[in-house]
Order: structure tokens, then sequence, then C-alpha cells
């Protein structure tokens, strides 16, 4: 593996120079200081408004053009059944079971994690095994993105496509 990370340590150097000039597609910051980063996923923001079409829809046109990425997570994780339904521990320990003492209403997390909410909208993730090649790799990706914003009217008129992920809680 340690032969790998030189490859995948900066995969911004590539696609995130030219990556700006693309309408909807938004890197994400890695703060001046980090003098390297791990990438086992690539992450940007996809603003489907900018881009042209859903998110979905990008996510499927990418893959078609040989770049398979996903939509993350699903949700917060404060929105899985076990914290909503507070399916913990048996007994329900630690909230439930008399020892906190304080009730958490999972479902008001929206509310206060709005960056949370808006990530499962429009993150899109790139396998770590994406990054392992060299820049001409990295244009690949870049050039293949490029691609659909060109063809955006095209794909825009495609049948709405069903939701990636089978279960999402609302």
């Amino acid at each position: 593996m340690t032969e790998a990370w030189p490859r995948s340590a900066n995969p911004t150097s590539g696609a995130d120079a030219k990556s700006p000039v693309i309408p909807g597609i938004h890197p994400l910051r890695v703060p001046s200081y980090v003098t390297s980063h791990s990438f086992h996923i690539y992450v940007f923001r996809f603003n489907e408004h900018e881009f042209g079409f859903p998110r979905e829809t990008f996510i499927r046109a990418l893959a078609e053009e040989g770049i398979p990425c996903s939509s993350g997570y699903a949700h917060p994780l404060y929105k899985n059944p076990m914290f909503l339904n507070q399916d913990f521990y048996p007994l329900g320990c630690p909230l439930t079971c008399g020892h906190y003492g304080v009730t958490i209403d999972y479902r008001s997390f929206e509310q206060l994690c709005p960056n949370s909410e808006r990530a499962c909208r429009e993150a899109v993730w790139l396998e770590q095994r994406l990054l392992l090649g060299d820049r001409e790799d990295m244009d690949d990706i870049v050039e293949a993105i490029s691609k659909l914003y060109e063809r955006r009217q095209d794909l825009q008129e495609l049948p709405q496509l069903p939701e990636l992920h089978s279960e999402r809680i609302e």
C-alpha cells in the first residue's frame, strides 16, 4: 500500500485544478495547513441547478462514461432507525436504561445539522481505487464530467430515474 500512497495522496493536483470551471461541481476544500490527505474516497458537492440535471442522472451518466461513483450516505447518521427508534443495546442503554437521565429527540437533529442534510443531498463520492492512477487518469475523470456538462441539455430530457438508494428515510 505504501507504493500506492503517493499517487492517491493528492488527486486534487489534477482534478481540483480544473473542476472549479465546471458549473455545479464544487470540490471540498482542504485547509492550507494540511500537508497530505489520505483520500480513501474523493468527495465533491454536486449542485444540480448549476449543472443542469439531477444528481442521480449525473451518477448514472458518469458511470456510463466509465467513472463509477455514488451518492454517499443515504441519510445522516441521526436518521438511522437505531437512533430514531432508540433501539440501542439491551435495555436501550445508554439513553433509555436510566443511566443517562436525558431524552434525546434525534428527529430534531435535522434542524440542528443542516450541513449533514445538505451533504447527503449533494455529495458525489469517487472510490479510492479511482485515485490510484496517474495524473492522466485524474484528467480523464474531469474530461468525463466536462462531457456530461456539455451534453446537459440531452441528459436533462431523459426520464426521471428512481432513487439510487433502496431505503431512504424521510
